[in-house]
């Protein structure tokens, strides 16, 4: 986690350094593939709400990849049924 925070800083001092104060505010897209409710996305929530607070809104952490992908996949299983998503019926290709 440590090295997650390191260079989530790292990163947040470029996009300060390379920021031009004509510009609007930007836009940090991140994703997580564990639920809201996990230790891991609870920290990527709080890591959005702090980066929004401490620029005053320059800059806004978008955290919402796994919400489209579990998106995507309902739709999927929605129109082709769970074992068309998820298994694979036919014998693999050869190479």
């Amino acid at each position: 986690m440590r090295l997650f925070w390191k260079v989530t800083g790292i990163a947040l001092l470029a996009l300060g350094l390379a920021g031009n104060p004509s510009e609007a505010a930007m836009r940090l897209k991140a994703g997580h593939i564990l639920p809201p409710t996990s230790d891991q996305g609870q920290a990527a929530e709080f890591f959005a709400r702090r980066v929004k607070e401490l620029t005053k809104g320059e800059i806004e952490a978008m955290m919402k990849r796994r919400d489209v992908l579990v998106r995507h996949f309902e739709k999927l299983i929605a129109e082709r049924g769970e074992v068309a998503v998820f298994f694979t019926l036919s014998p693999a290709a050869a190479p």
